[in-house]
């Protein structure tokens, strides 16, 4: 399967996947990008796609670590606005897939859930 593939399922799915989804090619020039993983990152489609993925995030570290690395893995992420995401990126056909997964309200409801836990302990 060609990670890069502009077939109408392809677009359906990079435009109604709820996760952020951001498409490197090998060269890491970010080839497709979701309207969800704009708005988590604070971008438009515009300013991401055509330019590499490092240069474009480099004020990201954690971001940047899910372009670079070749083999699968995970980091979380500092979204803009305070907000909190867990990355997961991976190759497919030479292209690199990063997903990103915004956990600012789970990770809210958790924190409450255990300062309540401590307070009725």
């Amino acid at each position: 399967m060609d990670a890069l593939k502009t077939d109408p399922l392809h677009a359906y799915i990079l435009r109604t996947v709820s996760d952020g989804v951001i498409i490197a090619d090998s060269d890491g020039i970010v080839q497709r990008v979701n309207p969800d993983a704009a708005a988590m990152m604070a971008v438009t489609v515009e300013q991401v796609r055509g330019k590499p993925a490092v240069q474009v995030f480099a004020k990201n570290s954690s971001l940047v670590s899910l372009f670079r690395r070749t083999e699968d893995f995970t980091a979380h992420i500092r979204l803009p606005h305070q907000r909190f995401g867990f990355g997961i990126a991976s190759t497919c056909d030479g292209s690199r897939l990063v997903i990103i997964q915004d956990v600012t309200d789970k990770r809210e409801l958790e924190s409450r859930r255990e300062a309540l836990s401590q307070t009725l302990a």
